[in-house]
């Protein structure tokens, strides 16, 4: 796994925990599984077992010239990983979080496959089809590449748009052995809406080696079974102690204590999110008698502003509680303690949130866009057993569409609490551990070995 985030030692976001997850279900069925990340100057080192120098000259080609780095290996929680630490002025992995996979496979295809690399295969993931890697010439020339008429090139590297300009990310599509992104939905969606973010074309003429493998959730993490996290372990069989936890959410954020339901956002507080939809969620929410929890960081000045505004304003509220920033014990909390879960995303390539809630019985109320509407089926409205149904779903992006299912989630938890546990039910007992998907990865691998 060449990769830019690994959980719990480099995460910004869902990507560090699926490549954590898929690395260990891929242990579990009896493979070597290797991890390489940059020795970031923010890593969590606490969670590294056994950090040593594992080769201290490696030469990465840089600007016609090499830089020297020095190669670390140690454990997190039992996956190998190997840390590349570049010598620079260019202080390369001196700041948070970016891409830079997206070359890999060019670079074996072009370079190292000549250098004794001639049977490796690759399976490129992607997450996020916003961030390409779009810029000029010097890419090329900085990272070994030095044939620019040969990398500009429509069947190559050359933006779709920019004819000036390069995509790392399209050129990791076409030297690839093999495509996936993160949800058979959004699969589709990159390749035939504006959800691919320009490269539809290209998916498209790689379509035989692209797919979707919905993201799986680590359940030795995400499991209210054994969530050490949480006041009240509970399974489908003992679900009333659900309530426990609930009751300490309340204590924890000075929530009253009324029958009324708990309705959380969990994650980041972005466009991307729906923010204006989040917003509304929480003042609906209060307007029909129920109580919101939000948990997240916002990334975007504006909006960070707009929330630390909304905090202040709804400080004495006691049916009202935002945290901004991130707590993971809280995050445990909430989704144990709540009822339900609202994701309102404009975009969405998997989703973790919803598939978390689920496990804890924490009815997600979603919008029906990439790995949301592969995960949550509607109760009254999905084609679907009654027994597969385990949320609400909306569809457009405007107030009455979001309004539309969390009245009538709220509707059943406050007048048919049968019913509504039914529901509950039906979304812990459905499996959505990196088992399948870990299955479908050996199966890939397999198949680009092979061809």
């Amino acid at each position: 796994m060449v990769a830019s985030e690994c959980a719990p030692v480099a995460a910004a976001g869902g990507l560090g925990q699926v490549v954590f997850g898929l690395s260990r279900e891929l242990e579990l069925r009896g493979h070597a599984v290797e991890i390489i990340l940059p020795k970031y100057d923010c890593l969590r080192y606490d969670q590294v077992f056994g950090l040593t120098v594992a080769y201290e000259d490696l030469r990465v080609p840089w600007h016609g010239g090499s830089v020297p780095c020095t190669v670390w290996f140690g454990f997190v929680h039992g996956r190998k990983c190997f840390f590349i630490e570049p010598h620079s002025p260019d202080n390369f992995f001196g700041r948070g979080h970016h891409w830079q996979t997206a070359a890999v496979p060019v670079l074996l295809y072009e370079i190292y496959r000549d250098l004794g690399m001639g049977d490796q295969r690759v399976c490129y993931t992607i997450h996020n089809f916003a961030h390409q890697g779009i810029g000029g010439e010097h890419l090329l020339w900085e990272t070994g590449l030095t044939r620019p008429a040969h990398f500009f090139d429509d069947d190559r590297l050359r933006d779709n748009f920019n004819h000036g300009a390069i995509n790392l990310m399209k050129g990791g599509i076409v030297y690839s052995n093999f495509i996936t992104t993160v949800s058979p939905e959004h699969a589709r969606e990159a390749t035939g809406t504006d959800q691919g973010m320009g490269l539809g074309h290209t998916l498209h003429i790689h379509r035989g080696k692209f797919g979707g493998v919905l993201n799986g959730i680590d359940y030795e993490v995400w499991n209210p079974e054994i969530d050490i996290l949480i006041p009240a372990n509970y399974t489908a069989g003992t679900a009333g102690r659900k309530y426990a936890n609930k009751d300490a959410l309340r204590d924890r954020l000075l929530l009253r204590k009324e029958y009324k339901p708990v309705i959380a956002y969990v994650g980041r507080v972005d466009r991307q999110k729906g923010v204006h939809l989040i917003e509304h969620a929480l003042f609906y929410a209060l307007a029909q008698g129920a109580q919101f929890v939000l948990l997240g960081s916002c990334p975007e000045p504006d909006v960070n502003a707009r929330f630390w505004q909304l905090k202040h304003y709804l400080n004495d509220n006691p049916d009202c509680h935002l945290e901004l920033g991130f707590d993971e014990g809280l995050a445990h909390l909430i989704y144990a303690g709540a009822d339900l879960l609202v994701m309102p995303s404009l975009f969405e390539p998997c989703g973790l949130s919803q598939l978390i809630a689920l496990k804890y019985g924490t009815v997600p109320i979603v919008r029906a866009i990439g790995g949301l509407a592969d995960t949550v089926f509607d109760r009254d409205y999905s084609a679907r057993h009654p027994d597969d149904r385990n949320g609400y779903v909306f569809h457009q992006v405007d107030n009455q569409a979001l309004e539309s299912a969390m009245a009538r989630a709220i509707g059943l938890w406050f007048s048919y609490p049968g019913d509504f546990r039914r529901l509950m039910l039906n979304g812990m007992r459905q499996d959505h551990s990196w088992a399948w998907p870990g299955q479908h990865y050996v199966n890939i691998y397999d198949h680009i070995r092979s061809n």
